[in-house]
């Protein structure tokens, strides 16, 4: 919400992103390697924020969503 992107998009459809029942996401891919033997990351964790709640909040570990978790680097990196 802090982009100039979002901003201009905000700005563009202010209806949409007024309305409480809309939910505006992030997600976000992050590589982890838990054994640190290895120069690469070991999994890949998927997770999506919300960007309705306040910023204080949004990336408090209660506040973020586990979409998911793989062992599979992308075919395209």
């Amino acid at each position: 919400t802090d982009s100039p992107g979002m901003a201009k998009k905000m700005a563009a459809y202010p209806d949409f992103f007024n309305e409480p029942r809309n939910i505006m996401l992030s997600f976000c891919v992050d590589g982890v390697n838990p054994w640190k033997k290895k120069r690469f990351a070991s999994f890949l964790v998927l997770v999506f924020s919300v960007l309705n709640l306040p910023p204080d909040i949004r990336m408090k570990a209660d506040d973020i969503l586990l979409f998911g978790i793989t062992d599979k680097k992308p075919a395209n990196s």
